[in-house]
């Protein structure tokens, strides 16, 4: 290799490496169409590295869309097979397309790679348990009956249970609390609709003041609807990121009272 194509290929990778970090920032927003954009733009500029299909992997997932986080997943693990992470994001795409069974031969080869890592070892659990749970599910229903003391848990389920209860609550406020905000922002942005209609009915010379902060200033009819537009257009993009935000966590709280759920059913027939 030349030294001008060295420094050509050092080019596009730092110029993907911007991508990466353009792309964390619509990531962490709940942008997640645009983190997608930014993150493929980064995998053309460097197609050889692995985290930036892990990275896609994370947002597809965070969309709901498990057939491509599992393909880039794979495609992470394709150019770094050590790479602990992919076994992660890889197992928890097929857990949620239903693929038990190959969720946990995700989780074993990871884990096969860092036998200490604590988050595989609790997918790996939570699999077995999901697995336990959907082939005991007719005995289950058959077997409750009458009163009496509740299941019994071991140790390792009792704490994956607490550890799923908090992560649980945890996403009900985060869903609360962006549920407010969608309501506030929507508020706000019909204030700023009505005062934008009430403002261009009055004469084009009239000089109108402006709030701002405890200030009060003379503007102009043009520069209070252009201001108007430029507030009503961020508002509307404040919106949409509550929007997305709030989808992603419906889903999160959706599949964790799943876990719980099947968690509780493997413990009460097992217990039964």
């Amino acid at each position: 290799m030349s030294a001008q194509e060295s420094k050509t290929g050092e080019g596009k990778m730092a110029q993907a490496a911007a991508k990466k970090q353009e792309g964390n920032e619509a990531y962490a927003a709940k942008d997640f169409d645009r983190a997608i954009a930014l993150y493929s733009e980064a995998i053309a500029l460097d197609p050889g590295s692995h985290v930036y299909y892990s990275n896609r992997a994370a947002v597809h997932h965070a969309k709901g869309e498990y057939t491509q986080a599992e393909s880039d997943a794979r495609e992470c693990l394709r150019r770094k097979p050590d790479f602990v992470k992919g076994y992660y994001r890889l197992a928890q795409a097929q857990i949620e397309q239903g693929q038990l069974d190959e969720a946990e031969k995700s989780l074993k080869a990871g884990l096969n790679v860092d036998n200490g890592n604590s988050d595989l070892a609790k997918q790996l659990r939570l699999v077995r348990a999901k697995k336990a749970s959907k082939g005991r599910q007719g005995g289950t229903k058959a077997g409750r009956g009458g009163g009496g003391a509740g299941p019994k848990f071991d140790e390792s389920t009792a704490q994956e249970l607490t550890e799923l209860g908090e992560a649980y609550q945890q996403t009900q406020r985060e869903l609360s609390q962006v549920q407010s905000r969608q309501r506030m922002t929507a508020i706000d942005l019909k204030k700023v609709e009505i005062t934008r209609q009430q403002v261009s009915m009055l004469d084009e010379n009239a000089h109108i003041l402006r709030g701002i902060g405890k200030m009060f200033m003379r503007s102009d009819k043009n520069e209070i609807i252009t201001s108007l537009g430029e507030s009503k257009e961020k508002g509307e993009k404040h919106q949409a990121e509550l929007m997305n935000k709030q989808k992603y966590l419906a889903r999160r709280l959706e599949s964790q009272e799943r876990n719980l759920k099947e968690i509780m059913a493997n413990a009460q027939s097992a217990d039964s």
